[in-house]
């Protein structure tokens, strides 16, 4: 609420968005290639925000680093997985977890 308290004392529009933070929680350790995937990720949304741009999450398409409106983040609504398919299958293998 301070956030919220110090921009409207500045008149500037604004929106809170919370993350779930179950979005954030992995049953094990970050890999080498989980943790260059981070840092690019960062790299991209710092360069973003440098370059002035705003309303967009830095994301990866088809092998390309790529600036995504949050609105159309939005609009696309989650994501589901079948758990008879082959994504539900890759996250158990690399989880570790039991099928």
């Amino acid at each position: 609420t301070r956030i919220k308290d110090h921009l409207k004392s500045l008149a500037m529009e604004h929106r809170m968005i919370n993350i779930d933070p179950t979005y954030m929680i992995r049953s094990i350790p970050a890999n080498a290639g989980d943790k260059v995937y981070c840092t690019v990720l960062s790299q991209q949304a710092v360069h973003g925000a440098m370059a002035g741009y705003t309303g967009f999450s830095a994301g990866m398409v088809s092998t390309n680093y790529v600036y995504i409106p949050i609105q159309q983040v939005i609009e696309a609504g989650p994501r589901k997985v079948d758990p008879q398919g082959q994504m539900w299958y890759r996250l158990i293998t690399s989880t570790q977890q039991p099928a």
